[in-house]
């Protein structure tokens, strides 16, 4: 019912912006130019979503799940993070700004676009390999440490952030190294039931 808000969910990373659950006229692509970046495999998907939607005149939701999307494969291209995936992700939060600062309404979106920045920064360190870690700073910018972007993450999330901006990566790694045994163990066991 609310486009803006639809638009800030997606930035934060609130809702899905994968393109293959979503339709969208042709026209919004060719009326606009907007196209994924060549060469950019991951998230790619969040360059192109919001600013159809930011087009639209139009949106409607079905209720009706018609795709089941499981993601049991751990090895897969989006769960292991590369040096190029954070190329990807940095290039796409770069496009992001850059498009909505065009924009009269850029503040609006640029605070979640700024979270969502964040979020995925958080999300990226629990997944990365441990001993990579510092690889993150070299793709996410320091403007994301503002304090009240901060008070929205939860606790584990916030001790990683510091963590990290300190420079105490000897901690980080062992910290992130048991979070993903952790996580490793509560699948296995999730998918004995």
């Amino acid at each position: 019912k609310n486009k803006r808000k639809l638009i800030r969910s997606l930035l934060t990373g609130e809702f899905s912006p994968a393109v293959w659950n979503k339709m969208f006229r042709k026209s919004l692509y060719l009326d606009h130019q907007i196209t994924a970046i060549e060469g950019v495999n991951y998230g790619e998907d969040l360059t192109v979503t919001p600013q159809l939607i930011y087009f639209a005149d139009k949106i409607v939701k079905i209720d009706k799940a018609y795709v089941h999307y499981l993601q049991y494969n751990a090895n897969s291209y989006t769960k292991k993070v590369s040096e190029k995936n954070l190329q990807d992700i940095s290039y796409v939060y770069r496009y992001l700004y850059n498009f909505f600062y065009k924009h009269k309404d850029r503040d609006y979106y640029i605070d979640a676009l700024k979270y969502g920045e964040l979020k995925k920064k958080v999300e990226l360190m629990k997944q990365i390999n441990p001993k990579d870690i510092k690889l993150i700073n070299k793709y996410f910018a320091k403007h994301l440490a503002s304090a009240h972007l901060y008070d929205k993450l939860n606790y584990f999330d916030k001790v990683l952030l510091l963590l990290n901006e300190k420079k105490v990566y000897n901690l980080l790694s062992t910290t992130i190294f048991f979070y993903q045994k952790t996580q490793s163990s509560f699948q296995y066991l999730k998918n004995r039931k």
